[in-house]
Order: structure tokens, then C-alpha cells, then sequence
């Protein structure tokens, strides 16, 4: 039920926009005020529907962040040995701390552990090291989330009557840091603004919904038995699931991370 809500808003959002701006053009020569019939063409959005609360998940896992990388790590570079060395090196505790101070959150100590492995890879350096998409570097998943707000309170600063509704669909966005993500903006979030018990960790994605996490180590330990399972391969843009093994690796999901009800 959730994918269907998901699918059918992304898509009514998109034609009652498009709506929205043929009508905001359309009173410029009329003397209406088409933020006002724009409004109210665009539905109110049910928060829970759009970011859920997190479901009971499963325990964390007992392995430390650091065994798991190091077994990932093998993995790739085994049968993935480009993806590895696509990855910049890691960054230091000083360089975190600094990039915590100066955007005002505070990374999980797995997740710092992640970015102490490997600082990402560049856009465009090579093949991904993750099935879900290209590992940002913090620096630039934090820019991401920079110019994602700003893009937005620029719309909101030209339509001031829409502010509610704008976000109202989208502000829930603002804090999250895309960690691994893909080109549709699906993939592996961290948001600050919660905490581990209550969805700091999840994958999102349009389609399907969210699946929540109670530490990044349990996501790392699903890529472990994944490719343990030779439920991840090599293909043509680095790591992804292997084909017509989709139901095994979502089994797989389930077992570390639960999906949103």
C-alpha cells in the first residue's frame, strides 16, 4: 500500500505542478492570484505516508563496522577490484569533527567508521562499490543537501502563499545525508534529526517504500552475507544485485532491516 501512495503522489505532484504553473501564467493576464487556486489544486500531504515512522526492526548486529569493511573489502577486492579502487581514502576523525561542527550534526560511530574506510568516490571516477548506488564523499553528500534545501526556499521565497505546500512534500528531505545513492535520488540515508530507535538509518526508494535500520552495521552486514551469498556481482556499473536473485537478496533485507509498514 505504501508503494501505490508513493507512486500515485510522485505522480499527481508532478501533473498538479505543471498544472500549478499553467494557471500561476495564466493570471498574470487575468488579475486572479494563482498562488491561491494553486494551493488549493495541490492536496495537503499525510507526513506518515511520505516519511514514515520506523517499524520494530531487528536487533543490532554484534559485529563492529570494522570487521564488516574489512570482509567488504575482500569482497571487492576479489571480484570487484575497480569499484575498490575508485574509493578515495578515508578521512581522519579531525576532518569529520570538522564537517560535524560546521553543518551542525553528528555522524553514528559506525557511520564515522565508514567514512575512516573510504571517503566515497567522485562522480564519474569509476564503478560503485555498492549495489545501491555511487558512495558519496561526505563533503559532497553534505553539499548535496545544501543546494537541495536552498533550491527549494528559493521556490518557496518567489511563491510565498505555497510555502506550506512545498513543505509541507518536501521539508522532510532537508536534513537527510545521502551516504549511497543513485541518480534518482534513491538509496542510503542518514538523518540526523533522529535517532538510531526511532529510522536515523534507511534506504529509500521511490518505488517500494523505506526499509529501516537500527545501526549502519546492519546495513554493512547485509552487504557481507549478500555477497556471501553470490547475491551481489560485477557488472557494468560496478556492484549490483545479481540477476533473477531479487527474492534472495530482499529475504536477505529483511533479516537486518525492516521494511516500513
Amino acid at each position: 500500500m505504501l508503494r501505490g501512495f508513493i507512486i500515485a503522489g510522485l505522480v499527481a505532484l508532478g501533473i498538479l505542478f505543471a498544472l500549478c504553473a499553467g494557471v500561476v501564467a495564466w493570471v498574470k493576464f487575468s488579475g486572479f492570484d494563482g498562488a491561491d487556486i494553486a494551493k488549493m489544486m495541490i492536496p495537503t500531504p499525510n507526513r506518515e505516508e511520505l516519511y514514515p515512522d520506523a517499524p520494530p526492526m531487528p536487533a543490532k548486529v554484534a559485529a563492529t563496522a570494522e570487521e564488516l569493511l574489512a570482509e567488504y573489502e575482500a569482497f571487492l577486492t576479489a571480484e570487484a577490484p575497480a569499484a575498490l579502487a575508485a574509493l578515495q581514502p578515508g578521512l581522519d576523525d579531525v576532518a569529520i569533527e570538522r564537517l560535524e561542527t560546521e553543518h551542525a550534526f553528528r555522524l553514528p560511530d559506525d557511520l564515522r567508521a565508514l567514512y575512516r574506510w573510504r571517503n566515497g568516490a567522485k562522480e564519474g571516477a569509476g564503478p560503485h562499490a555498492f549495489a545501491d548506488g555511487r558512495f558519496l564523499p561526505l563533503e559532497a553528500a553534505i553539499e548535496q543537501r545544501r543546494v537541495f534545501k536552498a533550491q527549494m526556499e528559493e521556490v518557496v521565497k518567489e511563491n510565498p502563499k505555497l510555502t506550506d505546500t512545498f513543505e509541507g512534500w518536501l521539508s522532510h528531505r532537508y536534513p537527510w545525508i545521502a551516504v549511497i545513492a543513485d541518480e534518482a535520488g534513491d538509496g542510503m540515508f542518514f538523518d540526523p534529526t533522529r535517532k538510531a530507535d526511532e529510522g536515523a538509518v534507511f534506504h529509500c526508494f521511490a518505488e517500494d517504500g523505506y526499509v529501516f535500520y537500527p545501526s549502519w552495521t546492519n546495513y554493512l552486514a547485509q552487504q557481507v552475507e549478500l555477497a556471501k551469498g553470490k547475491l551481489l556481482q560485477n557488472g557494468q556499473l560496478g556492484v549490483e544485485f545479481t540477476e533473477k536473485r531479487y527474492a534472495e537478496a530482499d529475504a536477505v533485507q529483511r533479516r537486518f532491516g525492516a521494511p516500513a509498514q
